[in-house]
């Protein structure tokens, strides 16, 4: 199941770069949460949108789709492993630049779903955030056009999230868990971007 839904995702991301359609990331994070998330997550899309999006400058459709002896690309035929994303070879710069051809750059989308903002959780309301983060959590592993999802702030709703974003191939970054079970079991789709508790309380001794 897990080897057919990341064949699944990698088959969209495949599909999406090259109809340059919109890389599209979801986002779950507290409305009323404190701090600038948000913000700083439409900055940094907007940035890179007004910039051209995501360049795919260093990719050659020409040399994925034609062979490297006819291209006579040493480095295509030193690269065996990764067919689909190669270097641009010499002779497909200067076909680029005979043809005039311009490559631009696939712009980013996020989809944002609100998780509950506990102020002072209790067992009641804690049941009721967790319930919500792993409807979020469905929601988004449901749509196809996800490849990627940031956010689901406190640990009690990240860990159990990023379990489901494993079984379904998408990638996921934890950006405010310190809970060191979200990477324990090493899942090879999931990041944090601050340290586990251990690390900080071996750090404060």
């Amino acid at each position: 199941t897990y080897d057919y839904y990341i064949q699944q995702r990698e088959d969209r991301a495949r599909e999406t770069l090259q109809a340059k359609k919109d890389i599209v990331i979801g986002v779950a994070w507290p409305k009323d949460h404190s701090g600038y998330f948000m913000e700083g997550v439409n900055l940094a899309v907007e940035e890179i949108n007004e910039a051209g999006g995501v360049k795919l400058s260093n990719r050659c459709e020409v040399c994925v789709q034609t062979s490297a002896e006819k291209h006579n690309c040493e480095k295509m035929a030193n690269c065996d492993k990764y067919e689909k994303f190669r270097p641009l070879c010499d002779t497909c710069k200067r076909q680029q630049i005979s043809n005039g051809k311009e490559w631009s750059g696939v712009k980013i989308t996020v989809l944002l779903e609100e998780e509950a903002y506990l102020k002072q959780p209790n067992p009641h309301t804690r049941n009721a955030s967790q319930a919500l983060a792993n409807q979020i959590a469905r929601q988004f592993v449901d749509n196809l056009d996800i490849i990627a999802v940031v956010g689901h702030a406190p640990s009690s709703e990240a860990v159990p999230a990023s379990v489901t974003y494993r079984s379904y191939g998408i990638l996921f970054i934890a950006p405010a868990s310190s809970n060191a079970q979200l990477t324990r079991p090493g899942f090879n789709l999931t990041f944090r971007t601050i340290p586990n508790n251990r690390q900080m309380a071996e750090q404060l001794a």
